[in-house]
């Protein structure tokens, strides 16, 4: 009879087995001879790719970076009225898709849009030459907008927490707030910053949605062309190959610095105390959040509920109600699953904290570092060539699918695991084991009931993702199944935005819904 130990050091052993076979296809064929098309690629496509790919991550981050710090000083440093909602309204941003804000102001600032509408009804004079937005410009706003609470989440931790002493110091020595910003909290909130840009640059790196719709050349939108459009497989391979190779190299640079910067933040910090605002400052600061709010989330919410007012008439019910049991049973499912082996894998660690618990742990995370476009079709190929074993047609089963989505998102709910274990210990297990109990009754019995908050946070982040999430289903799902998410993406494509914005409202229900339970736990530890 296998012991628990045995089972999640023989699960770590399958599972690194099978990330490494998936991998290391990307690698392989980037020796094998080329074909003509990817020499095509080479000389008249890869540059511009390449070029518009790391402009729009960088820009991306660097400014979601800027201002989730700013939002994060503006509700630590000052105390003001609403605060704390102001505090919680800033992580809802997550709930709007990158790709949702793309169509909405796209639409919003063209000829027939509300903007240039609502001027013209004015006569307002105006040249519709002011409104030409750059695609490129366009999807650094977007992902700025979308993407920022991920800064805003982790800097924000560390100046309520850890910089309460060194703000105070120079309040009391008369630094102006400008100069504490500038000159504390940006440098010593460096390793929270970098750790959100991260996220930031690979959820830029990883979109399909923004780049698609507004027409840019980039490595997402070449690999989706190439192997959907074009049928040439290879070059999508190759495509696919680069793109990780640049996530990696991406990943490395980060944690280059990381390694440079870990010690800034200091180990024992004093939460810090708010200051507050004179009426006439705090009355200024709360008009500039509002209006912050309104014009990146509140006017794109409230359009999306007047085309679903619109749309109704027109909703076919059947097919809504088909795509909306598509995404709920796929995130519910794979979510669940992902929850499972990620237990058993950060068992193994906790276990035997040795080179197979490190590999595997890496292993997982690695893939929620690398694009959608990439998992799907390194994916496509693993299964292509279990086919060969097993016979079964891909155009009918959900397994390729379902299968990607746990590679891609197992990293997520394996940190948040990872970091309820390791704030627990083994005390309590030990405890339980002298009582008589193995591990495996005190783990049920003792250790999973402490780490529920774990467990849900987990559940929820990766629920989260998944039912946003477009590459991976656009790619791999089965013929006539279709998720709210592509249902939009089908919509938007055929320029019937109106018709997108029900599904579309779907979508940010369900994730407010799972912000805010995952939210409230944070907010009850900070105030």
């Amino acid at each position: 009879m296998f012991s628990w130990k045995r089972i999640t050091k023989i699960s770590s052993i399958l599972w690194i087995l099978l990330i490494f076979i998936l991998f290391s296809e990307t690698f392989t064929l980037l020796f094998k001879p080329t074909n003509e098309n990817w020499q095509h690629s080479v000389r008249y496509v890869l540059g511009d790719v390449s070029m518009n790919t790391l402009i729009i991550v960088g820009f991306s981050t660097l400014f979601a970076s800027l201002l989730g710090i700013s939002l994060a000083s503006m509700v630590t440093l000052f105390k003001f009225k609403g605060r704390k909602l102001f505090s919680f309204l800033f992580y809802l941003p997550l709930a709007f898709p990158p790709y949702v804000l793309a169509y909405f102001w796209t639409y919003f600032i063209s000829y027939t849009g509300t903007l240039q509408t609502l001027l013209r009804s004015l006569n307002i004079p105006y040249q519709a030459t002011w409104f030409v937005v750059d695609p490129k410009f366009m999807a650094i706003f977007v992902y700025t907008l979308s993407l920022f609470p991920y800064v805003y989440i982790s800097t924000k931790a560390i100046i309520n927490r850890s910089l309460g002493n060194y703000i105070e110091n120079a309040r009391v020595l008369g630094y102006s707030y400008p100069r504490i910003f500038s000159k504390l909290i940006l440098p010593l909130s460096l390793p929270a910053l970098l750790s959100g840009g991260l996220l930031v640059a690979l959820e830029v790196l990883s979109d399909y949605g923004v780049v698609s719709y507004l027409g840019i050349p980039s490595f997402s939108t070449a690999i989706v062309r190439s192997w959907l459009r074009f049928q040439d497989f290879d070059t999508a391979l190759r495509l696919a190959a680069l793109l990780m190779i640049l996530t990696l190299v991406l990943l490395a640079l980060f944690a280059f610095i990381g390694r440079r910067i870990r010690n800034l933040v200091p180990s024992k910090g004093k939460p810090l105390q708010p200051t507050a605002l004179k009426p006439r400052h705090a009355l200024i600061l709360i008009s500039l959040l509002t209006l912050f709010l309104f014009l990146s989330f509140g006017i794109p919410l409230l359009q999306l509920i007047y085309w679903s007012i619109q749309s109704l008439p027109s909703i076919r019910l059947d097919q809504f109600m088909s795509s909306l049991t598509n995404s709920l049973g796929l995130s519910i499912g794979v979510s669940l699953i992902i929850l499972i082996i990620a237990f058993v894998l950060v068992n193994h660690g906790r276990i035997q904290n040795g080179f197979i618990g490190a590999i595997s742990g890496k292993l997982t995370l690695l893939g929620y570092s690398i694009p959608g476009s990439v998992i799907g079709i390194l994916s496509l190929v693993l299964f292509l060539n279990l086919r060969n074993i097993i016979p079964f047609k891909l155009n009918q089963s959900i397994l390729l699918l379902v299968f990607a989505l746990i590679i891609r998102y197992a990293g997520l709910a394996f940190q948040s695991i990872e970091q309820g274990f390791n704030k627990l210990g083994l005390k309590f297990n030990e405890a339980a084991q002298v009582l008589g109990q193995s591990y495996f009754k005190a783990l049920i019995k003792v250790d999973l009931i402490l780490i529920k908050p774990a467990l849900y946070s987990a559940f929820t982040m990766v629920f989260l993702d998944i039912i946003k999430e477009l590459p991976l289903s656009l790619l791999l799902r089965p013929f006539n199944f279709n998720t709210l998410a592509t249902q939009v993406h089908q919509y938007a494509n055929d320029e019937m935005l109106v018709e997108s914005a029900f599904p579309t409202l779907v979508i940010l229900i369900l994730s407010f819904l799972m912000i805010t339970l995952l939210v409230n736990p944070m907010r009850k530890e900070t105030h």
